[in-house]
């Protein structure tokens, strides 16, 4: 049976979310300003626009994978404020720490991802 996170390390993962968080939120930035030149810019000379219409759908799958990754992070430092971090939301089990070593804003333990991957 796996030990309960240890304070010590609910504050190390605490602050890897927080450090993943920031990076989402600098992907996004960068993003959004590249998304809003005017598309007369430099970046735009000489592009056709079924290019740029390519370009942004690029760029708005980009920022909707940083919005789901982002929420991903709240709610795992949510489930940190509420106590319930490192515990499977499918079965309750604890979240083997090799797994939150790998995925800190896992919801939950590598059986129960397996599981709903295989039921997708």
């Amino acid at each position: 049976m796996e030990k309960p996170l240890t304070p010590a390390e609910l504050e190390t993962f605490h602050r890897r979310l927080l450090d993943e968080l920031a990076g989402h939120a600098r992907g996004v930035e960068a993003v959004q300003s590249e998304a809003l030149e005017p598309s007369g810019g430099a970046r735009f000379q000489d592009v056709d626009e079924p290019v740029e219409e390519a370009a942004l759908d690029v760029e708005l799958a980009t920022l909707a994978t940083q919005d789901q990754l982002g929420y991903e992070v709240q709610e795992a430092l949510r489930r940190i404020a509420d106590g319930t971090y490192g515990r499977c939301e499918g079965c309750g089990r604890p979240i083997g720490r090799p797994r939150l070593a790998q995925v800190p804003r896992a919801r939950r333990c590598a059986a129960c991802a397996r599981a709903e991957e295989e039921g997708r």
